[in-house]
């Protein structure tokens, strides 16, 4: 064999096609087409405009945001005899209308030329009928259509209940029925496994509490892997690992005497039932009054890891310099604080607690347990706390949920 032949015969040994020894038989490779890509089921790799031989399979991936066209045996087309038979057409893939992340808080029911259809492959004259799913509430229900890329009139979001609490909170433990005093939006944040801050879900997703339970000395976000967050620690409790954690880009924790003193948490959603359930809140400056009255939680003196309702009193801004120490007050009563007194003076409650209200039906949190007088032994009950007020950090909040 000459040495031309020995190499023309090694190179064609190296490659997985040899275009030399097409036959009749085989099929070439085609270009991707358009919002489509094409792979060989044998996981080798695709290259276009190749021959392979007979009984080869492709299939058809269909881009983001589009959808197969008339698949008939899910996007796969074979080489047979030299020609491909199957799905393979010259626009295999068709843009779609997109159901983005409503599947979170609705259900859908979709048809095509009166033919029930999967919703992610909504094409051209597809109808969609949503409901929103439990603990979600909208405008009644309508249905849309798939028209040019958009369905019209526009689905309309399913919102997330809040701020209700049902009556009375009956668990059964141990085969036991007990009254709870925890409302369903209160949230247990541990460090290593140990309770240090609370907090309160806003969201599905989103818990809001104090920076300063996620902050070292240094002003550092401490690592999210040492946190977790929990919901309904009395029965049926949803533990979740923290995803990220936005602490206010201007908190300096005691260089800047705790002003900004407020974090969003990101976890992967909780489900939401009746002992799980979000807190309201809103941007109503003038939603504190003299001697309004709202709860807050702590933990018993005793047991750590048991939580206590605490019944707080709002104090204005005189009465709470009349009260606090001077120097406490002139340093750490910042433009975001404000004052409340606890009932029964014997706990200063857990910081990152929410400060809840009532309002025509429905709880809000108006603030974030921050700062209290310390004593010798801890804190000191009998004097007001500060509290961060939530109407100050409203923008801030909605736009890290929105982009969160």
């Amino acid at each position: 064999m000459s040495k031309k032949i020995l190499i023309a015969f090694t190179f064609c040994s190296i490659l997985s096609i040899c275009i030399s020894q097409k036959s009749d038989n085989d099929c070439i490779l085609p270009e991707h087409p358009p919002n489509a890509q094409l792979s060989l089921t044998d996981k080798k790799d695709y290259i276009p405009n190749t021959f392979v031989p007979t009984s080869t399979t492709i299939k058809i991936t269909c881009n983001p945001g589009y959808t197969p066209k008339n698949f008939r045996i899910d996007g796969i087309s074979y080489c047979i005899i030299g020609k491909w038979r199957g799905d393979l057409i010259e626009n295999p893939c068709q843009k779609s209308c997109q159901l983005h992340d409503y599947e979170e808080t609705m259900d859908f029911d979709c048809s095509l030329n009166s033919k029930k259809i999967n919703c992610s492959e909504s094409t051209e004259g597809t109808k969609i009928v949503t409901k929103c799913k439990p603990f979600f509430n909208s405008e009644p229900r309508t249905t849309s259509t798939c028209s040019n890329d958009q369905w019209t009139p526009e689905i309309r979001p399913c919102n997330l209940e809040c701020g209700l609490v049902s009556k009375p909170q009956i668990l059964v433990v141990q085969g036991a029925s007990k009254e709870t005093n925890i409302l369903p939006w209160v949230i247990s944040i541990t460090k290593n496994n140990d309770p240090i801050c609370l907090g309160s879900l806003i969201s599905h997703k989103h818990v809001l509490s104090a920076a300063h339970c996620f902050v070292d000395f240094n002003g550092d976000v401490s690592d999210t892997n040492n946190y977790k967050v929990i919901a309904n620690e009395n029965e049926n409790k949803q533990i979740r690992e923290v995803e990220k954690v936005f602490v206010h880009e201007k908190f300096r924790g005691m260089l800047l005497n705790y002003i900004n003193d407020i974090a969003v948490i990101v976890v992967k959603s909780f489900v939401i039932n009746l002992s799980i359930q979000p807190v309201c809140f809103d941007d109503n400056e003038n939603s504190l009054t003299k001697n309004i009255e709202g709860i807050a939680f702590g933990v018993e003196e005793k047991n750590k890891f048991k939580l206590e309702k605490l019944i707080m009193k709002f104090e204005d801004k005189t009465a709470c310099k009349e009260k606090l120490p001077q120097v406490f007050f002139e340093h750490y009563y910042m433009p975001d604080k404000f004052c409340a007194s606890f009932s029964e003076k014997r706990n200063c409650g857990l910081s990152g607690s929410g400060f809840y209200t009532k309002s025509n039906g429905k709880y809000y949190i108006r603030g974030i347990l921050t700062l209290a007088p310390a004593t010798a032994n801890g804190c000191n009950a009998t004097l007001p706390s500060l509290l961060t007020s939530i109407s100050s950090h409203f923008k801030w909040l909605k736009e890290i949920m929105k982009n969160k």
